[in-house]
C-alpha cells in the first residue's frame, strides 16, 4: 500500500512525499534442487592456459604469431608460422586479434588456418587506438 502526504507550505512549498510501508525480506527456498560440486581452485595450473598463442592482424592483413610477422603470403604461411610457434600443443587457447579495419576475409583465413591445424580453444577481438580511432 502507497499513501501521499502533503506537506503544509510553511515546511516546504508545493512538496508531496510518497510512503510505502516496509516489507520484510522473503528468501526463496529450493528444497528439490540438485546438488553440485563448488568449484576448486588448484594451484598446478596449466602454462599454456596463461599463456595464449597471440595471433594478430593488422588493418593491412598482415599476420603477426606472437610478436613475429608471418613471412610469405597465403594460408600455408600462415599455418607454417603457427605450427612453428605452437609445436603439437592444440590444446593451447588462441587470442586472435584483429585490427578493426581488417577484413573480414582475413579473419576467416586465419580461423580456417587454425582450425585446419587442430585448435578448438579461440578467442576474438578487435583493436582500437585509446581515441575510439581504429588502429
Amino acid at each position: 500500500m502507497i499513501a501521499a502526504v502533503s506537506r503544509p507550505a510553511a515546511a516546504s512549498p508545493a512538496s508531496t512525499v510518497i510512503t510505502q510501508p516496509a516489507r520484510p525480506a522473503v528468501t526463496p527456498t529450493f528444497p528439490d534442487r540438485a546438488k553440485a560440486p563448488a568449484p576448486s581452485a588448484s594451484a598446478q595450473t596449466n602454462p599454456a592456459q596463461q599463456n595464449p598463442l597471440i595471433i594478430m592482424i593488422d588493418r593491412k592483413g598482415r599476420y603477426y604469431v606472437g610478436s613475429n610477422q608471418v613471412l610469405g603470403e597465403g594460408e600455408d604461411a600462415l599455418k607454417q608460422a603457427i605450427a612453428a610457434a605452437a609445436g603439437n600443443d592444440h590444446d593451447r587457447p588462441v587470442s586472435l586479434r584483429a585490427d578493426a579495419m581488417s577484413t573480414h576475409q582475413s579473419v576467416v583465413t586465419a580461423m580456417d588456418a587454425l582450425g585446419q591445424l587442430g585448435f578448438t580453444r579461440m578467442s576474438i577481438a578487435t583493436t582500437r587506438t585509446e581515441s575510439g580511432q581504429s588502429q
